[in-house]
């Protein structure tokens, strides 16, 4: 006895898929910016240094000295050199007159005529500096500086742009190119 058969033979599906991306494009403008910044107040106010230098005792040392100044001292000076001059004379004189008739007289005007000859001793010997220390009187006032400032706040307008969005949908096509069968055969 035969058994039958059966034969199955079949075939697959075949598909062709074309696929188109989806596109997308993003752009975003940059935001509509202004800042000004205002200038800040400045406000400065200053009183003057003063240098108050003062030569005078600097140029009296050194023997320049103001006229009225030289005036009263040689007025001084001469003064003084005619009342010693008047004293020494006076003295002389009284001299003389106390040794007139003693036999002394000749005496008398030979030591009145030493003590008006030859050189005077000189005083002491010292060092001066000149000019002396401290002549120079120095007076300084510094003056002031005063700064005020006020700020000013920036003032900043910002208008933000909305972005730009495109959108293209993808798409996905599906081809059959062969379709399944299945076929089934009985043989005996």
């Amino acid at each position: 006895m035969r058994i039958p058969r059966m034969e199955i033979t079949h075939q697959q599906i075949q598909l062709d898929m074309k696929t188109i991306p989806a596109e997308q494009r993003i752009e975003q403008r940059p935001a509509d910016l202004k800042i000004e910044q205002p200038a800040a107040i400045l406000e400065i106010s200053t009183t003057k240094p003063t240098l108050d230098i003062n030569l005078d005792q600097f140029w009296a040392d050194l023997g320049f000295k103001k006229t009225g100044v030289l005036v009263e001292e040689y007025a001084n000076r001469g003064r003084e050199e005619v009342m010693n001059g008047i004293a020494r004379r006076a003295q002389e004189g009284r001299k003389l007159m106390l040794s007139a008739g003693k036999g002394q007289g000749a005496q008398t005007i030979q030591s009145i005529a030493k003590e008006n000859y030859g050189p005077k001793r000189p005083g002491p010997i010292n060092i001066k500096f000149i000019p002396s220390y401290q002549s120079v009187k120095i007076q300084y006032d510094p003056g002031n500086v005063d700064i005020q400032v006020q700020m000013q706040k920036p003032k900043i307008n910002v208008a933000i742009q909305k972005p730009v969005h495109e959108y293209t949908k993808g798409k996905t096509q599906i081809d059959v190119l062969q379709y399944p069968s299945l076929k089934i055969d009985w043989t005996i």
